[in-house]
This record gives C-alpha cells, sequence and structure tokens, in this order.
C-alpha cells in the first residue's frame, strides 16, 4: 500500500557546466556500449539516432530524450550515458531472463502515443502493445518495469505468461503500488505536488484509495472543490481543486511548460476528478 506523506516545498538551483554537443554525446555512447558488448553492431543512422544489433533483429534507438536529460543535469553525464547503455542492452535481450510477472506496471500516456509511435522507428514494436483507453485523453499500457528500461507487453506475452486480460490492471496497480516508496505531497495552500520515484507519478491516477481519501477535504491537504489533476510528463502529478482560482492557474501554468519540454511528456490537459474516476476539466 502507498504512504503519503506531507511535506513542505523547497527548490534548489541546478549546476551549470559546459554541455557536450550531441555527436560527442553519440561517441560517449558508443563507447560505453561497445566496453559492455564489444561484438555488438553499430550504425550512425541520423542525427541522435542510432541502429543497434543483428540484422533482423536490430533497433533503432533515439537519443533525443537522452541528449535532453543530460542538457537538464550536466553534472550527470555519465550517468545518462550508462543509463541508456543498460535500457539498449535491455531492449535487446542480452542477458534478460524472461517478463517478470511481479513487475508488469501500467504506465500513463496521452491519447495519441502509439500512433504516433507507430508512424515512427519504434513502429513495429508498439504496434500489438498492450494498452486500453482510460479517458478521451489518456490511455493505460501495460509494461514490464525493468531495471533500467520498460518492456511494453503484447497479447503474445500475456498468452504465454496465461494473464487474463480481465484482471491485469488490478494486479498491475497492485505490483506498482508494492514497488513503488512512500509518496510525498509537497506544496501548500491547495495546490500540491505528488512525489514517488520520479518516474511513475502519472499512473497514481489510477490508485483510487489515493483519491477518494477524506485527506483532500478535511486532512492535511485540503483543496477547494473537486479534486483536479496534471500529468504533464510520466514523473509529474500536480494536484489542485476545481473552485481554487489561484491553484487552477499555478497548475495550468506549471503544465504547460512541463508538457512542451520535459522529454517524457504527456500532456498539459487538466482532469477532474468525479464518479470514481478522471475526467478532462475545461473549468
Amino acid at each position: 500500500m502507498l504512504v503519503l506523506l506531507a511535506v513542505a516545498v523547497g527548490t534548489q538551483a541546478a549546476a551549470q557546466e559546459a554541455l557536450v554537443g550531441e555527436d560527442h554525446f553519440i561517441a560517449l555512447y558508443i563507447q560505453a556500449l561497445r566496453a559492455r558488448a564489444p561484438e555488438i553492431e553499430i550504425q550512425i543512422s541520423g542525427p541522435l539516432e542510432l541502429t543497434i544489433g543483428p540484422d533482423g533483429q536490430e533497433i533503432t534507438a533515439h537519443f533525443d530524450n537522452a541528449y535532453a536529460l543530460y542538457q537538464s543535469a550536466p553534472d550527470r553525464l555519465n550517468e545518462v550515458i550508462d543509463d541508456f547503455v543498460l535500457s539498449t542492452l535491455e531492449s535487446l535481450n542480452i542477458g534478460q531472463a524472461s517478463v517478470d510477472v511481479a513487475r508488469i506496471v501500467p504506465v500513463i500516456k496521452e491519447a495519441n502515443f502509439l500512433n504516433d509511435m507507430r508512424q515512427g522507428a519504434l513502429g513495429d514494436r508498439v504496434a500489438g502493445a498492450v494498452h486500453e483507453r482510460y479517458n478521451d485523453q489518456l490511455i493505460i499500457l501495460y509494461a514490464e518495469d525493468r531495471q533500467h528500461s520498460i518492456r511494453y507487453l503484447s497479447n503474445d506475452d500475456l498468452d504465454r505468461l496465461g494473464i487474463d486480460r480481465a484482471g491485469l490492471r488490478e494486479m498491475a496497480v497492485e505490483n506498482l503500488g508494492r514497488l513503488l516508496p512512500p509518496m510525498e505531497a509537497r506544496g501548500r495552500n491547495g495546490a500540491y505536488m505528488l512525489i514517488a520515484d520520479g518516474i511513475h507519478e502519472a499512473s497514481l491516477l489510477l490508485f483510487d484509495d489515493i483519491w477518494a481519501g477524506e485527506i483532500w477535504r478535511t486532512g492535511s491537504l485540503p483543496v477547494t472543490g473537486d479534486l483536479v489533476v496534471a500529468v504533464p510528463a510520466r514523473g509529474m502529478l500536480l494536484v489542485t481543486g476545481s473552485q481554487d482560482a489561484a491553484g487552477l492557474a499555478m497548475t495550468r501554468e506549471v503544465a504547460d511548460d512541463v508538457a512542451a519540454n520535459d522529454p517524457y511528456a504527456v500532456t498539459n490537459q487538466l482532469f477532474v476528478y468525479r464518479d470514481g474516476r478522471f475526467q478532462p476539466f475545461d473549468g
């Protein structure tokens, strides 16, 4: 079960360093990947783009997100590169076992995510991804949460694992609740940010016990009116109230900025909690 802790908001300025260029970044990545897998085949196929792996099993890897992450935290250059190297190896199933059912989790994405991916280099890899519609703006995908990457599940995966789709969401939410650390709510005066692991915050929309709790009405994190949230990126969840003009304005401003700039953006749409689920909010 998730634990909700209320703490005060804090900010910290990010250190600024001279950035390495895109070509240098890719060269460092290739060097690090070959250090772990010397025989791996790598071809530069475009700006911040590589084709990796043997014929018939290769993947096209895009590094826009990796480079953007590095730009946001220049002091983490080696860490960012190493994380993406390990993610690549997991994507190629190098040294990986079969799917761990206990690590199947729900992933919230914008409704057009799969269509956008099908038109890109990852088309064949996501065409059969297991998903369901959550509302008009969001879908739920299901994936194995590996240490350094996620692997979206296909219907063939479900058949092979003997997983009943009717119980998939409940199982995935339970798994995620067990995997996440205690959750914190940061903020004050009716505007909050929920923080778990910095990766799966958007998926907290699916935890009904969080949203049905009295903590938002008579507890230590009160909001005015109905609960309104934003999930501008996979690792961000903002909360305010439908009758809180200042909170709504702040939430919209942050959601617009993050959705436009975060490497793992979801949507700037706001959602209101009514009838036991979140629906688009335009108030």
